[in-house]
């Protein structure tokens, strides 16, 4: 809603206020110059910027028909700092959750890790969890393996395993996990919309003082002239 306001003094505001200091023969501040500037690129270039963005998202889908491109872009994702392991919790609680189902209505651990791969939204964690269903197939430990895909999944998610399979309670370790990935997901949830709702507003109350003074500047200096 910002974001549209903004645009919307910058295409139709400034324009008319632009034209009415030009007739009256106000000199304008720099402020005001740079505003009316960036609303005249906005005009020009708007739908531009509008068919680059749907391009874009056409680019990216079509990418991510490429198996090997999607799950790089997305571990390339879950690498990112700041949301990456906010992302990559995500993505394994979708992982844990699955095969915690699975495991309790009786599917055994190799079936329930192929039926699994299919229900994770991240291609890079979904090639992990298929790399685990071979392993496992080949008579591989499950916590081993995982072990080895440290970057995909969690530390605690390896640890509550090696528990469930030392005591035969593999089911209960997967409930434990979704429960552990779950609180952490919603506390850095918490974390980053705490973040981002003071950056916003400061953000909005910026760009609205500057358009204001870009607006009020030159009328100032117009009755000043009148005067």
């Amino acid at each position: 809603i910002g974001s549209g306001l903004i645009a919307f003094l910058l295409m139709y505001v400034i324009p008319v206020l632009e034209k009415t200091y030009a007739d009256a023969g106000v000199e304008l501040p720099w402020i005001t110059q740079c505003l009316i500037f960036s609303g005249g690129m906005a005009q020009r270039y708007a739908l531009w910027g509008v068919a680059s963005l749907i391009l874009s998202a056409a680019a990216v889908k079509q990418v991510r028909k490429n198996e090997r491109l999607a799950a790089e872009m997305d571990r390339r994702l879950i690498a990112a700092p700041w949301i990456g392991k906010w992302l990559r919790d995500i993505a394994v609680l979708q992982v844990m959750d699955v095969l915690s189902n699975l495991l309790n209505a009786g599917f055994t651990l190799a079936d329930a890790l192929h039926e699994t791969a299919d229900s994770v939204g991240n291609r890079a964690v979904e090639r992990g969890v298929r790399n685990l269903h071979r392993a496992v197939q080949r008579g591989e430990r499950f916590s081993r393996e995982l072990e080895n895909q440290e970057g995909l999944f969690p530390p605690i998610v390896n640890q509550l395993v090696i528990v469930g399979e030392s005591t035969g309670r593999l089911a209960d370790s997967t409930q434990e996990i979704c429960e552990h990935l779950r609180s952490e997901s919603e506390r850095k949830t918490t974390v980053l919309v705490g973040a981002l709702e003071p950056l916003l507003t400061i953000s909005l109350a910026i760009a609205i003082a500057v358009i204001l003074l870009a607006i009020y500047l030159p009328m100032f200096d117009m009755v000043h002239t009148i005067s």
